[in-house]
């Protein structure tokens, strides 16, 4: 059986850090979170200024996946690393930790490309928000690649063994092209599960229909948009059916079944074989896309920007616990970045 869409959403463009701009579509206005996912942002800045500077975390994990540019990190444990193209980093707060990230984007003959990448927060189970804060790194050469069909190549960051304490799957897609168009169905999603797909080039068709077909998802988001009544918390509005046609930075969440064995069918347009490498400026594919899936946490979700608790006491104190830099915060008393340091950026939390 197909998954059936429940929710279609465009990632509205904002600005982010210092000088950066990121594309929410998880943790927006429209979709405030699809447990265990928390926020989605695709980041794309040619600003070879902007950053991310010096700020906290806590009660959650964040997945950060990079496709064009170099993003360079630090954080207060002492931790400090360059990602490049097709790396990717996971990185647990825990009990609380303070980092920075600066993104910088590439060159070629006709100047300055944006630096992209796809960052993903998702939840950490109770037993896990005091663990101390770690990072774990996947290098592209260590991220299994295989080709699910001809012209289809699947990076396979997350599946048989979790990247993150919340059993999710993190799959992205690039479509090269043949002169056929595609039939796609993806791994069959646990029952239960939360599961989305989210476009980062091109467009595709979810459904029974091929790409010729189809509605455009613009009127899909218009009806989104103007729902007074929208659920912040969960994805009640069960407003999609048929095929749907889905364009850059649009994101389509799908409804939750605990019974049946069901998949994401996705329908890929005719295009030329192109010759492309593993990962790089002149690779030349026409779609790019991410599934994700994640086993939902039954817990409450208490959230004010980069902290995540159980209860409104509990995030009351984190915040208590960054202004006086305790109970996990400690190494943050006389801690700055030197990737972001000089920049005339603090932030602080209000406490009540």
């Amino acid at each position: 059986m197909k998954k059936t869409i429940s929710s279609i959403i465009a990632a509205r463009l904002m600005a982010e850090g210092v000088g950066a701009s990121v594309r929410r579509s998880i943790g927006s206005r429209h979709l405030r979170q699809l447990s265990p996912f928390l926020l989605l942002d695709y980041m794309e800045t040619a600003n070879t200024e902007a950053s991310f500077p010096d700020h906290p975390h806590r009660g959650l994990e964040t997945v950060t996946y990079v496709l064009q540019g170099t993003i360079e990190h630090e954080d207060f444990t002492g931790s400090r690393g360059v990602l490049g193209p097709g790396d990717c980093q996971v990185m647990t707060a825990g009990k609380g930790i303070m980092h920075a990230e600066v993104p910088k984007p590439p060159e070629n003959g006709a100047g300055l490309l944006p630096a992209t990448g796809i960052q993903l927060w998702v939840d950490l189970p109770a037993d896990f928000k005091n663990v101390d804060p770690h990072y774990r790194d996947l290098r592209r050469n260590f991220i299994p690649v295989t080709e699910p069909a001809p012209g289809l190549r699947l990076y396979s960051l997350s599946k048989e063994t979790s990247i993150t304490k919340t059993p999710i799957w993190f799959l992205y897609y690039k479509w090269f092209g043949t002169n056929e168009p595609l039939r796609f169905e993806s791994p069959v999603i646990p029952p239960g599960w939360a599961s989305f797909i989210y476009v980062t080039k091109g467009q595709l068709t979810i459904g029974n229909g091929r790409s010729t077909g189809g509605e455009d998802a613009s009127s899909n988001r218009s009806i989104l948009e103007n729902q007074s009544n929208l659920n912040e918390n969960t994805l009640e509005s069960q407003l999609i059916v048929g095929d749907k046609v889905l364009g850059e930075h649009d994101l389509a969440a799908f409804e939750r079944s605990h019974e049946a064995e069901e998949k994401i069918v996705v329908d890929l347009p005719v295009d030329l074989p192109v010759t492309h490498t593993a990962f790089g400026n002149d690779e030349k594919s026409s779609v790019e896309f991410l599934i994700c899936a994640g086993q939902p946490l039954e817990q409450p979700v208490f959230r004010d920007m980069f902290f995540v608790e159980l209860s409104k006491e509990d995030l009351r104190q984190s915040k208590v616990d960054y202004r006086d830099k305790t109970n996990g915060f400690e190494r943050g008393r006389d801690w700055k970045s030197k990737i972001a340091g000089s920049i005339n950026y603090k932030f602080t939390y209000k406490t009540k």
